[in-house]
C-alpha cells in the first residue's frame, strides 16, 4: 500500500512539475538494520571482498608454513643435539609447535593493534570518532584470537611433526 501510495505521488509530481522530476521514480521498501548493507547487491560485494581477504590469508598462511619448514631444516643440527641429549620426539613436536603458537599470538595481537589501534589513534588525534564497525569490540577480539590459534594448528603442526624425528649421524658429523 505504501509502495502504491508513493508511485502515485511521483507520478503525480513527474506531471505537474515535468522539468525537474521526469526521470524520478520511488519505492519503499522493508526496513532493515543494516540498511544498504542488507541489500543482494551490497552481500555479493561484501562476499567477493571476504573471499579476497581469505584468499589472502590462505595465501599468507602457505608462506608462513613454508617458513616453518625452511625454518625446521636449519635448525636440524639443534633439534639433532636435544634429541642425542634424551629429548623424545613427542618434546620436540611440544617444543616446535609451542613456538609456531606464540608466533602466531604475537603476529596476531600485532595485527589487532593495527586494525583497531591506528584508526583509533589517527581519530584521536584528527578529533573524529571511530567508525562503528572498525571500533574494538569483544567479538573482533574472540574471532581474531581463534583465526591465529587454527593457523597455529594447521601451519604449525605439520613442520612440528616433520622435524621432530631428525637423522642424528649426518645432522651431527658436520663439524
Amino acid at each position: 500500500q505504501a509502495n502504491a501510495l508513493v508511485s502515485a505521488t511521483v507520478s503525480a509530481l513527474a506531471q505537474r512539475y515535468r522539468a525537474s522530476n521526469e526521470f524520478k521514480a520511488a519505492t519503499v521498501e522493508p526496513y532493515s538494520s543494516t540498511g544498504a548493507a542488507g541489500r543482494p547487491e551490497s552481500r555479493r560485494v561484501i562476499s567477493v571482498l571476504l573471499t579476497l581477504a581469505g584468499t589472502v590469508l590462505v595465501i599468507v598462511c602457505l608462506n608462513i608454513s613454508g617458513m616453518m619448514l625452511v625454518r625446521g631444516a636449519r635448525r636440524e643440527r639443534e633439534l639433532s643435539i636435544r634429541a642425542a641429549l634424551g629429548a623424545d620426539r613427542r618434546r620436540l613436536i611440544q617444543h616446535l609447535f609451542l613456538e609456531a603458537v606464540l608466533l602466531a599470538f604475537v603476529s596476531g595481537a600485532i595485527s589487532a593493534f593495527v586494525l583497531f589501534g591506528i584508526p583509533a589513534f589517527v581519530g584521536w588525534r584528527m578529533g573524529l570518532p571511530v567508525p562503528r564497525e572498525i571500533d574494538f569490540d569483544a567479538t573482533g577480539l574472540a574471532i581474531s584470537s581463534g583465526l591465529c590459534l587454527l593457523v597455529s594448528v594447521l601451519f604449525g603442526l605439520l613442520p612440528a611433526v616433520r622435524f621432530s624425528n631428525p637423522n642424528l649421524a649426518p645432522a651431527l658429523k658436520d663439524d
